[in-house]
C-alpha cells in the first residue's frame, strides 16, 4: 500500500505516524513545498528572538514517523483522483493507493497601498522568521498590522531585539478571537510595560516607501507612523486550490465525511484547509490551530490505513499561551452572543470566565491562575449535561475525577510541545 501525503506540517506528520502504527509495511511518501524538514511552527517567534536555532525547531527522529520518504521543495501542481496520481512541479508523477491533503493555509494580505515589496513580512514559515530576523538587524522601528496571536508574538520578538514597535488592530481588543475585552485590555497593559505601543480601532491605509524601502505607515484615521519594516498578521485562508482544481467538494475549506475522506474515494484531508464543525457552537468552521491539525491528521491516518474512526469536530478556539509572562487559556465560545450565559470571576492577578449554553459548558477563558483548565476543557469537548455540577463549576470547586473518559483526545508525539 502506498500512501502519499501532501503537506509536511502537523496534520501530515500526525497522519504519517498513525499510518505507520497501523501499517508497519506500507510505503509513506510526504511531499513538501518547503526546503526544510518538519518543524514546530508555534516556536518561530523564538527563532526571531535568537532564543532558538533553526536546528532546535526541527523535528527529531523520535517525533516523526519511521521509514518515511520525504520530497522536500517539491510542490504538487495537480491531482488526478480518477487515476490516483499526483504531478509535481518538475513534471514527475506519483501514483497512490491512499492520499492525504494537508496543504494548510496561507496568510491573508489586506488591501493596503504599497504593501507588497521589500520590508513587508508575514510569519507563517521558517523562511518568514529568518527574513524578519535579518531585517530587524537593520531596523529601528516596526509596525505590526493585526493584533492577533501572530501579531502579538511578532511584536514581542521584535521588541526583544530593541526595536520600537507599534501594533495596529482594527477591533477593540488584542487577540480578538481568543480574548474578550477585559482580557484584551489586560494584555494591552502587559505589552505597554514591555514598551510596545498598541493602537486599537485603527486599520492601515498604506505603507510609505522611499526607493522601495519601508519608511512608515498611514493609519485609516490619518495618523503617520515612522517604520523601517512591517509585519502583517491579519489571518489566513485555507489552501484549497489543488482540491478545487481536482474537482473535490470545497466550501470555506475542503469538505469531508465523518472519517475525513473527501468527495473523491481514497483521498482524505486534514488540518487548516478542512471545513469541519465547531464542537462548542455547532457551526461550520475552518480550524487554524496546531492541536486541531494534529488530531485531524491522526484520525485521517488511522482511516487511510484501514481504521474506522469518526472525527467529532474541532474547537474553533483552543489555545494555551504565555504572553510576556501572562498565562492564558481560551477554549470554545469566549465572546458569546445573548443566547449564552456568562459567569466571570475576578481575583487579584487572575480572571476566569465560563460560558454556558443551556446545560452545557461551551466556553472558557482564564488569565493568570490556570488551575482547573483541563477539567473545563474536557467538559466543553464532551458536551455533557452538567446541570447538577453547574454551581460547583461556577464556584471553581468542581472535581472531574468521577467523569474521566477515554474520549478526551491524547495527542500523539507530533503534538508534543
Amino acid at each position: 500500500m502506498r500512501y502519499v501525503i501532501i503537506g509536511d506540517g502537523p496534520a501530515g506528520n500526525a497522519a504519517a505516524e498513525a499510518i505507520r502504527r497501523r501499517d508497519p509495511a506500507g510505503e509513506i511518501i510526504v511531499l513538501s513545498d518547503e526546503a526544510t524538514p518538519p518543524y514546530y511552527r508555534p516556536l518561530l517567534p523564538l527563532l526571531i528572538e535568537n532564543k532558538l536555532t533553526q536546528d532546535a525547531l526541527l523535528r527529531d527522529d523520535l517525533h516523526t514517523a519511521p521509514r518515511v520518504t520525504r520530497f522536500l521543495d517539491r510542490p504538487v501542481t495537480s491531482i488526478d483522483s480518477s487515476k490516483q496520481r499526483v504531478t509535481l512541479s518538475d513534471g514527475e508523477g506519483l501514483e497512490y493507493d491512499r492520499m492525504l491533503l494537508a496543504t494548510g493555509a496561507t496568510p491573508t494580505l489586506p488591501p493596503i497601498a504599497e504593501l507588497q515589496g521589500e520590508g513587508m513580512f508575514v510569519l507563517r514559515k521558517l523562511t518568514d522568521a529568518q527574513g524578519i530576523r535579518q531585517a530587524a538587524h537593520d531596523s529601528h522601528r516596526a509596525v505590526v498590522v493585526g493584533g492577533g496571536r501572530i501579531g502579538v508574538k511578532a511584536a514581542l520578538a521584535l521588541r526583544s531585539l530593541g526595536l520600537e514597535v507599534t501594533v495596529i488592530e482594527m477591533l477593540d481588543r488584542l487577540i480578538p478571537l481568543q480574548l474578550d475585552p477585559e482580557a484584551g485590555e489586560t494584555l494591552r497593559g502587559v505589552l505597554s510595560t514591555q514598551g510596545i505601543s498598541v493602537m486599537l480601532g485603527e486599520g492601515v491605509k498604506g505603507l510609505v516607501r522611499e526607493k522601495g524601502k519601508v519608511r512608515g505607515a498611514v493609519t485609516s484615521g490619518g495618523k503617520q507612523l515612522e517604520a523601517d519594516m512591517a509585519v502583517v498578521g491579519v489571518g489566513v485562508r485555507a489552501n484549497v486550490g489543488l482540491a478545487s482544481a481536482a474537482g473535490l467538494t470545497v466550501g470555506n475549506g475542503v469538505k469531508t465525511d465523518s472519517q475525513l475522506q473527501t468527495s473523491a474515494p481514497g483521498v482524505y484531508a486534514a488540518g487548516d484547509m478542512v471545513e469541519t464543525t465547531d464542537i462548542a457552537s455547532g457551526q461550520a468552521m475552518v480550524s487554524g490551530t496546531w492541536t486541531n491539525a494534529v488530531n485531524m491528521g491522526h484520525t485521517a491516518g488511522e482511516n487511510m490505513a484501514g481504521g474506522q474512526v469518526d472525527y467529532a469536530g474541532a474547537l474553533n478556539v483552543i489555545n494555551a499561551m504565555e504572553v510576556a509572562g501572562m498565562p492564558v487559556v481560551s477554549v470554545g465560545v469566549v465572546n458569546p452572543t445573548e443566547d449564552y450565559e456568562t459567569y466571570p470571576h475576578r481575583s487579584p492577578g487572575s480572571y476566569r470566565k465560563l460560558v454556558f449554553r443551556g446545560e452545557r459548558l461551551v466556553g472558557l477563558l482564564m488569565v493568570g491562575d490556570l488551575r482547573g483548565a483541563g477539567v473545563y476543557h474536557a467538559l466543553i469537548r464532551e458536551g455533557k449535561d452538567i446541570s447538577r455540577e453547574k454551581n460547583r463549576l461556577i464556584a471553581g470547586a468542581y472535581s472531574y475525577a468521577q467523569h474521566l473518559t477515554p474520549q478526551v483526545p491524547v495527542l500523539d508525539s507530533y503534538g508534543v510541545r
